[in-house]
């Protein structure tokens, strides 16, 4: 599925900065972002992950994961910094990224234990197709605030 989860969230966070072109302004707003959009009930990969053989985990993070840096790229890649364009993708997705150590490689240690168990708080999860739905609706919304679409 393609829905929200990473191409959401780095969707919104390249579109903050390229309103924001201040890294050092725009980038804390574009991780604070993620932590905001996972408030919101949605769908991800990881939504019944518990229920989903390896394989199709895999392939739906992979898909999504790939289309989270396609999608900004050809809405934004020619109208800002690349370097700035690489921030905002890498910092949008970096919460989820930190949580990998301890989901998948079962790093049950501090700091891996305390940073999913934090951003677990924010996780907001609801099944197809609402939550879905939801992300659509909410990440068109906050474009069109920040003047992109």
């Amino acid at each position: 599925m393609i829905f929200m989860t990473e191409t959401a969230h780095t969707l919104v966070g390249v579109a903050i900065a390229s309103r924001i072109p201040n890294p050092y302004i725009s980038l804390p707003l574009v991780f604070a972002s993620h932590l905001v959009l996972d408030l919101v009930p949605h769908w991800d990969a990881g939504t019944h992950y518990k229920n989903k053989t390896k394989l199709r985990l895999t392939v739906e993070s992979g898909i999504d994961v790939l289309l989270s840096v396609a999608v900004p790229y050809l809405l934004f890649g020619n109208t800002m910094n690349p370097y700035l364009f690489a921030g905002a993708v890498f910092v949008s997705q970096l919460p989820d990224w930190l949580e990998m150590p301890h989901l998948f490689l079962r790093w049950k240690f501090f700091p891996f234990t305390a940073w999913a168990k934090f951003h677990s708080t924010f996780h907001r999860r609801k099944a197809l197709p609402w939550g879905a739905i939801n992300q659509v609706v909410v990440v068109t919304l906050l474009l069109l605030f920040l003047g992109n679409i």
